[in-house]
């Protein structure tokens, strides 16, 4: 079924990446330079929807936003938009994805808003030339502080960069992890750390909206006090 669905996909949406307004979902309003073929579901406001709770929940009342691995920008700029949030760090080392979330602050009114930072270093488990830790630049961030991460296999390693940020009793986590064992040594990391921690499974209506996503095991975890 998914496989027809995407087939029939190719067929009827227009391709080529064009300015969209995101339609629904924690996103809407948000403009966006996307290719409905490949991005129907951000548009729709089905991309991630199982944390959008979770994303409501954990912005109530906070005062500061890290978006480590932001991408394109899509949460950055829903911190931005649609959360009265004081202050946004988007940590993206990447140069055409840094581009892409430049382009889209630009979009959306953001490209000189003082509320945003743009971090181009990596995050990571040690300093270096190109390298920061979380606790190298905690006491920046006011709080509460919601941080969502999404590095592609590093969430472990910038999670032992981060042992007093972890001490701090007003952070939220949203984490999505990349592997079994990730997913197994972040859950420790977090327990020790006197987290309460949740997996965030897919919905069932996931069988028939697939993200088809292109690695086995990807989904998400949220971690809070």
């Amino acid at each position: 079924m998914p496989r027809i669905l995407s087939t029939i996909k190719l067929w009827v949406v227009p391709q080529g990446e064009k300015v969209i307004t995101v339609k629904a979902g924690i996103l809407k309003g948000v403009l966006m330079r996307l290719d409905l073929v490949s991005h129907t579901q951000v548009v729709l406001g089905l991309y991630e929807r199982e944390l959008f709770g979770w994303f409501r929940r954990f912005t109530k009342g906070a005062q500061t936003a890290l978006d480590i691995g932001s991408g394109m920008g899509m949460y950055t700029l829903y911190f931005l938009k649609n959360t009265p949030i004081k202050k946004v760090v988007a940590f993206e080392p990447h140069p055409e994805k840094r581009a892409e979330l430049k382009d889209h602050l630009k979009l959306n009114g953001f490209d000189k808003s003082e509320r945003v930072q743009i971090v181009t270093k990596y995050v990571n488990s040690y300093l270096d030339k190109n390298e920061i830790t979380l606790d190298s630049i905690s006491s920046q961030f006011k709080g509460p502080i919601i941080a969502k991460m999404d590095v592609d296999t590093l969430e472990v390693k910038i999670l032992e960069g981060a042992k007093e940020f972890l001490k701090r009793p007003d952070v939220r986590w949203i984490i999505e992890t990349h592997s079994k064992e990730l997913e197994r040594d972040c859950l420790s990391i977090f327990k020790a750390a006197g987290y309460r921690t949740k997996i965030v499974r897919n919905a069932w209506w996931r069988i028939f909206v697939p993200e088809l996503r292109p690695i086995d095991h990807n989904r998400w975890m949220v971690a809070y006090r």
